[in-house]
């Protein structure tokens, strides 16, 4: 009985190479699955993020400019004869006569430019704001618009 115990027993002292390859090999291959799913869940979430970003930036945009717009051309109590208009954004931003807000009257408190080009007439009220227009993003210059693009003037009190 010894002898057919002894037998069996070295048999069975582990895992030969070719069985512990398989297992590696199995064990790779899932790992890499893993690993993709991973990376391609990474890659949804980033594109995800940065699609919810800019709808918030697009959602922030539109409730600004709506809220600016709905108060085109409002002038309160204010008096035009008594009451010199400037501009918010940039009060240093003034060259020669201040005529369209000291004449302003809510008429024509709002106005849109279509493709804005770097020949604005100077009865041009941007103009007259003090409002260049950049060339091109190549040049370098510092203009307040760019060239091309579309602008939204609104006045009010």
């Amino acid at each position: 009985m010894n002898t057919l115990h002894s037998r069996h027993a070295s048999k069975e002292h582990g895992f030969s190479v070719i069985e512990l390859m398989v297992a590696m090999t199995i064990s790779l291959i899932l790992l890499a699955g893993v690993i993709q799913v991973f990376v391609a869940n990474k890659q949804t979430y980033r594109l995800n993020d940065g699609v919810s970003q800019v709808q918030e930036n697009g959602r922030f945009a539109e409730a600004f400019i709506g809220q600016e717009v709905r108060s085109a051309g409002f002038l309160g109590c204010a008096n035009t004869s008594t009451v010199a208009f400037y501009n918010d954004v940039d009060p240093t931003k003034y060259s020669g006569s201040m005529d369209p807000f000291t004449t302003f009257s809510g008429v024509g408190g709002l106005k849109g430019h279509d493709n804005v080009t770097t020949s604005l007439p100077s009865t041009n009220d941007l103009v007259k704001m003090g409002i260049t227009v950049t060339a091109d993003l190549a040049s370098g210059s510092t203009g307040d618009l760019l060239a091309g693009t579309d602008a939204i003037e609104i006045k009010k009190a």
